[in-house]
């Protein structure tokens, strides 16, 4: 067997410990701000600008998806490069998860076949807004099994939630997506519980609020908000905020920036994604999730392979239900160093 052959094995029966996590949508006539809370055991990560125009394979073996991402990202990655938790692309497309227990991914059949946060990167790179996302999505199967579902959005306001569910995909937008929310529950549960409007989310302690108590405040905050912005995305986050929570991101998507705060440094950052620079030959951009404060736009560093190996190594030692070895991890951030440019731009 290959040593491709062993990660691919290796990845596809370990399931990865899924994040929390609470997203929303605010949305008015000029245009949609998404808020997410990524809560999880530790924080350490790499925010990542990944270039168009990079012919990618995914890790998996057997049928593995092929593709050449035609637009760059923004991602925020814990488990190496083209595996992120979630991001947003140049054309203003986000695509976030969150853990969901109840996920079922259907059965493999002859699409190609991606990992879970593969997934995310595979429309980041291919989808340049919701519609072409929830077509994307079902180009490919999901193969590995960490129970996720996903929070989509883009810039002309559309949102969409993609739930695996009974071994089917399942799109939930426009009239079937009243409110846009999602947390660790389906979304028919979900809005069954917020439609009860308990008394006891007003008094729920800070940091203790399960699931559907945190969808639920976050769908009222929806339902409330007038008029959009990054400070009442910031305090809803805060409303729903968790003992683990270790990000806090904000996509203004109007204005094509990114702000987020870490648990280890509560200075808002913020990232601007027009002066930006997707070209493939400039070999993508990277910063520490922790690292400055301010607009960091021009903190971002060349990006370097023994970073997102250094990364990988610590986030698999850490993760609490799956410890890849160290071998592994370091020849999975090898093969993802084989990509290369195949566009100019």
């Amino acid at each position: 067997m290959t040593m491709r052959a062993i990660i691919a094995a290796f990845l596809l029966l370990a399931a990865l410990p899924a994040a929390a996590c609470t997203t929303f949508c605010l949305k008015d006539a000029s245009g949609l701000v998404f808020g997410r809370n990524y809560d999880y055991d530790f924080g350490d990560a790499l925010v990542l600008v990944n270039a168009r125009g990079v012919a990618k394979t995914s890790l998996l073996d057997g049928n593995p998806a092929r593709w050449v991402s035609a637009y760059g990202s923004v991602t925020f990655n814990q488990y190496g490069k083209d595996s992120p938790s979630g991001g947003v692309n140049e054309k203003g497309l986000v695509v976030e998860m969150m853990m969901l227990d109840d996920t079922r991914f259907p059965p493999p059949d002859k699409r190609p076949v991606v990992g879970a946060l593969e997934f995310i990167q595979y429309l980041l790179d291919n989808a340049g807004d919701v519609e072409d996302a929830v077509v994307q999505a079902g180009q490919v199967r999901i193969a590995t099994r960490t129970p996720v579902h996903f929070l989509l959005a883009d810039r002309a306001g559309h949102a969409a939630a993609i739930e695996f569910l009974r071994e089917r995909m399942v799109v939930r937008r426009g009239d079937t997506l009243p409110d846009c929310a999602l947390a660790n529950s389906t979304y028919p549960q979900s809005q069954a519980y917020a439609s009860k409007s308990p008394v006891s989310l007003d008094v729920m302690p800070r940091g203790e609020a399960g699931s559907l108590e945190r969808y639920a405040r976050a769908a009222r905050a929806v339902r409330t908000t007038k008029a959009p912005s990054v400070e009442k995305s910031f305090a809803i986050l805060d409303d729903v905020v968790q003992n683990n929570t270790h990000w806090q991101i904000v996509y203004d998507l109007p204005r094509a920036t990114i702000h987020y705060r870490t648990a280890a440094n509560r200075a808002v950052r913020t990232l601007d994604l027009a002066r930006m620079d997707f070209a493939c030959r400039h070999g993508g951009r990277m910063l520490d999730v922790d690292a400055g404060r301010g607009d960091v736009t021009h903190a971002l560093l060349p990006y370097a392979p023994e970073a997102n190996e250094r990364q990988m190594l610590v986030a698999f030692a850490k993760s609490p239900h799956f410890a890849m070895p160290a071998h592994l991890v370091r020849a999975e951030a090898a093969q993802v160093e084989t990509r290369r440019c195949v566009a100019a731009g």
